[in-house]
């Protein structure tokens, strides 16, 4: 059902759109593609990182300033492909639409409640594939700089968010072994419900990059023994401990946090707000760290509360004077 939601928004962008494959060049299509030097190939490709959007040095007083070297590299592609025919040009921008709305399918399933996510992905999708605030971007040539940053930007989100996944989904997995009774735990609570540090956009990178270094030096899971009386007991592989698996998540996160700062380099390279994709992510893990700690201390508070109960029960019981055999 989740796949046919996604085909079906991404097939009514398409077809939306399909209209537009006998338009032309129009207003800043021409200035952008038609006379821009970088697209027709009169200069050499490390000049896209060095002219702004339009052709014009960045250090020459009368630059735009814009600069978007991966939009204007597809504009140079498809004009390798079929010269200035606006059918290809056209094409491309369909395709990035249609895309960015499946991607926006696969967000909205990410972030909605479990009890409206059908609902609501469809919903999302099928909006934001018809919605006609978009006309502009996908009608107009000039408007690929903003779907190739929607692209970008979204791939970005939803691999930080996998990141996130997997480092909270590491850090709650369960140690699975014979524990001690509840009298001899040890409850600790440290919630820090205003972290604002993302968890790593800087300091995880280094983290992360010494323990993938580490990767090499991994050695099998020992089995563990305990004696219990006469007999033995074998236990097996505490899945918590092992360094394989702590290993695998440790690199599945360096992998899905290096994507999102490439997918988000990627976005600002095509429309400069694409760089907003970065304090949406420390956003995102702010609000989900706080409603994952809240839900922690709730939980341990009622363990807490149970514990503190039954040492109680287990306290006044022994206080209770037994009654003499010779009395009954």
């Amino acid at each position: 059902m989740e796949q046919w939601v996604t085909a079906a928004s991404a097939l009514l962008a398409f077809l939306l759109y399909y209209n537009t494959l006998d338009a032309g060049f129009v207003y800043d299509d021409r200035r952008a593609i038609l006379s821009n030097p970088d697209v027709i190939g009169h200069t050499p490709i490390k000049a896209l990182f060095e002219n702004d959007f339009w052709g014009t040095p960045l250090t020459d007083p009368g630059s735009h300033g814009s600069y978007r070297p991966l939009c204007v590299a597809s504009y140079r592609l498809n004009y390798a492909l079929s010269g200035f025919k606006p059918w290809s040009y056209h094409f491309l921008n369909i395709l990035f639409h249609s895309v960015a709305t499946a991607l926006v399918v696969t967000t909205a399933r990410r972030l909605l409640p479990a009890y409206c996510t059908r609902v609501g992905s469809a919903v999302a999708g099928l909006s934001f594939a018809a919605h006609p605030i978009h006309t502009e971007a996908v009608a107009g040539v000039v408007g690929r700089a903003d779907l190739a940053a929607c692209n970008f930007f979204l791939l970005s989100f939803l691999l930080y968010c996998e990141h996130s996944r997997l480092r909270n989904e590491h850090q709650r997995k369960p140690c699975r072994h014979i524990t001690k009774d509840l009298t001899h735990r040890q409850l600790s609570i440290n919630v820090q419900i205003l972290r604002f540090s993302c968890h790593g956009f800087f300091e995880q990178i280094a983290t992360n990059f010494r323990k993938l270094l580490k990767a090499s030096k991994i050695g099998t899971p020992v089995m563990k023994t305990c004696d219990v009386d006469s007999g033995t007991l074998k236990l097996k592989k505490c899945q918590c401990n092992s360094d394989v698996s702590a290993y695998s998540y440790e690199l599945m996160q360096w992998f899905t946090l290096a994507g999102t700062l490439l997918f988000a380099t990627a976005a600002t390279l095509c429309k400069e707000p694409g760089i907003m994709v970065v304090p949406l992510c420390i956003l995102y893990d702010l609000l989900r760290d706080t409603r994952h700690d809240e839900s922690s201390l709730k939980g341990a508070l009622c363990i807490a509360t149970s514990a503190r109960t039954a040492a109680s029960c287990a306290a006044s019981c022994s206080t209770i004077p037994l009654s003499p055999l010779n009395n009954m």
